[in-house]
């Protein structure tokens, strides 16, 4: 299992996400859903693959397809 705490920097709001992540979840911590919306990756846990830093929603993509077997 792979999850990463997200952290919108616009409100300061943070939780875990469980990937594979479908986007619309992020609206729990003030993202609108826009794929262009910039978030902070704080911590991830299940691959090191991927790391910390802020990114882009639709960058996170990639972190969907690590958690999918894709990447």
């Amino acid at each position: 299992m792979i999850r990463a705490l997200i952290r919108n920097p616009d409100t300061g709001q943070r939780q875990w996400f469980v990937f594979p992540l479908y986007f619309g979840k992020l609206m729990a911590i003030g993202c609108s859903g826009n794929l262009n919306n910039t978030v902070e990756v704080v911590e991830v846990e299940g691959t090191s693959r991927f790391g910390t830093g802020y990114y882009t929603v639709e960058e996170l993509e990639a972190l969907n397809q690590i958690a999918e077997g894709y990447y």
